[in-house]
């Protein structure tokens, strides 16, 4: 007896499109040592001293950045909203052609 029909069957996967090639371009150069380590949060705090303050400082610190973010947008709304109603650069007018000299008979 055939056990054919319980054996799984898979299709034939040639497929139709030609296999792309891989690109020959540049060789990234392989260096021995890894790239330098990112500097973890508190590092940074360390440089610019924020570790240091408390946090009605820290707090204070991050309105005022966000108020000179919030200023920096606005005045970029309203100039935006105040190009509309700038006049248009208006088309020098053409000077009329210069009359040719008359040609001599």
């Amino acid at each position: 007896e055939s056990w054919e029909r319980f054996l799984p069957t898979f299709k034939k996967s040639n497929s139709k499109r030609p296999k792309k090639k891989a690109k020959a371009g540049a060789d990234k150069v392989a260096t021995p040592f890894p790239p330098a380590q990112t500097p973890r949060k508190v590092d940074l705090q360390l440089e610019s001293g924020e570790y240091f303050l408390s946090q009605e400082q820290k707090r204070a610190r991050e309105l005022e950045r966000r108020s000179e973010q919030q200023a920096e947008g606005s005045k970029a709304s309203q100039e935006r909203r105040n190009a509309r109603f700038k006049a248009p650069k208006e088309a020098k007018p053409a000077a009329a052609a210069p009359a040719a000299p008359a040609a001599p008979a």
